[in-house]
This record gives structure tokens, sequence and C-alpha cells, in this order.
């Protein structure tokens, strides 16, 4: 890490141990709420305002995910009773999603970030668990109505991408490569947004694929993302491009579609308009384990840009793969008595639908 961007990383914990609870304060004494989007400026004082409304966005929202959590966790111990799988999938997907949500707050509010270094293992056993059980129903195919949201399950992907589990990983690939060829994706932005849905299936198709793709494979609306792979090779040019790419996801979660172009338009939001998805660039990291694992380079990530330097993605360690909490251990014990090994089993799953392509 150069020195340029270790000053730049000790000035943002400052800022954000300091500004960022004086707004969550400020936050708590308004009985208006402090949600809202901003119409943020590509320089370091537009970026931090945005990324320090992205807090208090998922704070303000603090209660509406606790009460969330409490109802989705008495639905399952009612759907863990009944063995109503299908429906124990949806509510583990669900505490994963408001849960990182919640944590987050809490960590920030908190200036303790080190809590989130369990939320990532939490979050990420919960969706896999969620993905595999899904597959073992006996109406299982892979369309929209499974009760399983491919956007989180790409979260999930990243993240055991990123910290190197890559057997889950692996399988997650598939099952979601699945999905894309059969066109039953479940974004929420297929035809507004096509750039982060195309980096997410690129990413699941070279674990999928074990492979890294050529420029030529590449899908040819990726946008922003594509330059990521044409200048993974060039540290100077890859850094700038790194840099739009994550001015690009900070104006999608406003709803623009590009920092100082276009109206905001809900539809710009898509996944990027997620706090899940904003707050951590997810598929940056992956991008970086792939490439470092494929080409033997490990492109620098390490700019001066809070949606990717911060103290919240410095908690990203590694993912333990046994892990679990009284809830997973559960949902395990009864997927073992009810299915037995087979749904732990490593195998990849049987591809689906016409091929490979990525286009």
């Amino acid at each position: 890490m150069t020195s340029h961007v270790k000053n730049y990383t000790k000035d943002f914990l400052n800022f954000f141990a300091k500004s960022i609870a004086e707004e969550i304060q400020r936050a708590d004494h308004l009985a208006k709420s402090k949600w809202k989007q901003v119409n943020c400026k590509a320089d370091s004082e537009g970026r931090l305002r945005a990324f320090t409304q992205l807090l208090v966005n998922i704070h303000d929202r603090r209660e509406w995910w606790t009460t969330a959590i409490e109802t989705e966790t008495k639905h399952l111990e009612t759907y863990l009773a009944a063995e109503k799988f299908p429906l124990v999938t949806v509510s583990l997907e669900r505490l994963a999603r408001d849960g990182l949500l919640l944590d987050v707050n809490l960590a920030a509010s908190s200036n303790e970030f080190e809590r989130l270094a369990d939320t990532f293992s939490r979050i990420t056993s919960y969706q896999y668990a969620a993905a595999r059980l899904s597959t073992l129903d006996p109406g299982f195919t892979y369309t929209s109505d499974v009760g399983q949201e491919c956007s989180v399950n790409h979260h999930a992907h990243c993240v055991l991408t990123a910290r190197g589990s890559w057997d889950q990983a692996r399988w997650l690939g598939r099952y979601l490569m699945n999905f894309h060829r059969n066109g039953e994706t479940c974004f929420t932005d297929e035809f507004f947004n096509p750039e982060i849905r195309l980096m997410l299936r690129t990413l699941a198709h070279i674990t999928e694929q074990d492979a890294w793709p050529s420029l030529a494979e590449l899908p040819t609306d990726m946008g922003r993302y594509r330059t990521l792979f044409e200048t993974v090779e060039n540290p100077e040019a890859f850094s700038s491009a790194l840099m739009h790419v994550l001015d690009f996801r900070m104006a999608r979660y406003n709803g623009f579609q590009d920092i100082g172009v276009g109206t905001r338009k809900m539809h710009w939001g898509g996944v990027l308009g997620a706090e899940d998805w904003a707050v951590f660039p997810v598929e940056l990291f992956a991008f970086q384990a792939l490439a470092e694992r494929y080409l033997g380079i490990k492109p620098a990530l390490d700019i001066d840009h809070p949606w990717i330097n911060n103290p919240l993605t410095a908690q990203l360690h590694a993912i333990d793969p046994a892990w679990e909490d009284d809830t997973l251990r559960k949902v395990v014990e009864l997927a073992d008595q009810h299915f037995g090994q087979v749904w732990r089993s490593g195998d990849a799953l049987p591809a689906a639908g016409g091929g490979a392509s990525t286009s």
C-alpha cells in the first residue's frame, strides 16, 4: 500500500469515526426520516458524503430490519417443525440479508467494525445452506419461483470467492449459471442495468469453468466492468478503471445513470441500489481473487474511494466453511435426518439449459 493511500486511509478512518457517529446521532433525534439519495460528485468530498449517507440510510431502517429478523426467526421455527424445506430456505435467505444490514448498522454506530468478521461467515453459511436445500425439493426447477433470489446468491458467491472458499464458490457458480442459462435470474434490473448482472454472471462462469475468460468471450454489454478485464495486467490503467467502476456503483446506488449523467430514476438503482450490495463491493473482491488464482496477478483495490477503502470492507476475512450457530445447527440436524448426507455432497450439479456461454 502506498504512503498516499495509507494517509488517505488514516484520514478516512478519522472522518468515519467522528462524522458517521455524529450524523447517526442527529438522525436519532429527528422525527423525520433521514433516508435519502444524494446527487454525489466524483471528488473526495462528494464520495465521502455519498458513503456517509449510505450508512445513515441503513441506520434509518434499523427498526424495520430488527422487526423483520424477529418475525423471520419465528417463521423459521415453524417451518422447521413442519419440515417445510422450501420455506426454510426462504427464511434463511431473509435472515442472511437483513442480518447483514443490521450488523453493519451496529458496527458503524458503535465504531466496533470487528463484529462484521463473524457476520460474513453467518450470511454466507445461511445462504449456501439455503441454496443446497432448495435443489432437493421434488418440484425444484431453475426458474424464478423457487424462493431463491439470484442477486442474494450472487452476493454469497462473491464473498466465498473473495475469501478463497473454492469448493462452495464453484458449487454456487454452477447453481447460478443454471439459472442464467434458463433465463431466470430474478434480478430487478434485467433490462435497465445489464452491467452488474453480466459482471456477476461472468464471475459465476469463471468459477464454474475453472478458467479465466478471453476478452472475446466476455459479454459485450458489461459497461465499465469490462474495462477491469481489459486493464487487469496494467496497474495504472486498472486503477483508473476501478475508480470509474466505483463511481458508477455510487451513482447507481443513488439512482443515477452514472456520475454527472441523467436524472434520478428508480430503475437505475437495480441491484446496486440495494443497501446490501451498495455497502460492500463484493464483486470487486471476487474479481481480485479470481485474477490472482488464474492469472497470477493480484490487482490492487486500495484506491482513494470510500466505497471500497473503509473500515467495513477491512473485515472481509476468511470464511469458516464449518461455521454454525444455533439457528443453522437446527437446520443442519433436520436436513441430515431428512435427506441424509446427500445434501452436503461436494459434487457439482448437472449443467442445465443450453450451454455455458456468458453472452
